[in-house]
């Protein structure tokens, strides 16, 4: 089975709150005006032999300012990325799967004149769940790891995110009458 989408659209947001580093180094929001935002978001998932599933998603915007300041008319909105990318393959028997995501995410300015950026990253996740049904209880876990390999990146300038993290969850569910 095969999925595509394609969405245009236009965003128009009446106040924008960044945050803007001050001459002592400490970030402190500020309303940079309004700002209107337009863009693509593509989706495609392809579904195999009941097993396998592959889906690749992308954004890619530009944010214009609206703002009264002239210097920032027409710049990019700071920390936005130009483009978000997501890749997935995941493998599921029975009632286990294994799960492996790719994000891709541009470079954001870091100054309304936009002569500052993070650089563009790309981070690896794998996880592994298993679901099971008791009578009208669903029970679901899953394990894993995001930034597999560990890959270097900022969000904000000076501020590295974290490296390789590990994570785990169970949800118990109640299935109501007729529900599968």
């Amino acid at each position: 089975e095969l999925f595509v989408s394609t969405d245009f659209f236009w965003r128009n947001i009446d106040s924008v709150i960044i945050w803007r580093r001050g001459y002592d180094g400490v970030y402190r929001p500020y309303n940079s005006g309004g700002e209107a935002t337009c863009g693509r978001e593509d989706y495609i998932k392809l579904d195999l032999f009941e097993m396998l599933s592959l889906s690749w998603s992308n954004t890619s915007q530009e944010a214009i300012h609206l703002s009264t300041n002239p210097q920032l008319d027409g710049k990019w909105l700071p920390y936005r990325p130009d483009y978000l990318t997501k890749f997935t393959a995941e493998l599921t028997y029975g009632n286990a799967s294994i799960r492996g995501d790719y994000t891709a995410v541009g470079k954001r300015y870091l100054l309304e004149a936009n002569t500052k950026w993070t650089e563009p990253y790309g981070v690896f996740d794998i996880s592994t769940g298993y679901a099971h049904s008791i009578g009208s209880f669903e029970l679901a876990g899953e394990i894993g790891i995001r930034n597999l390999f560990e890959e270097s990146y900022e969000v904000i300038n000076g501020y590295p995110m974290p490296g390789r993290s590990f994570y785990g969850r169970f949800n118990i569910e109640r299935k109501s009458k007729g529900q599968k």
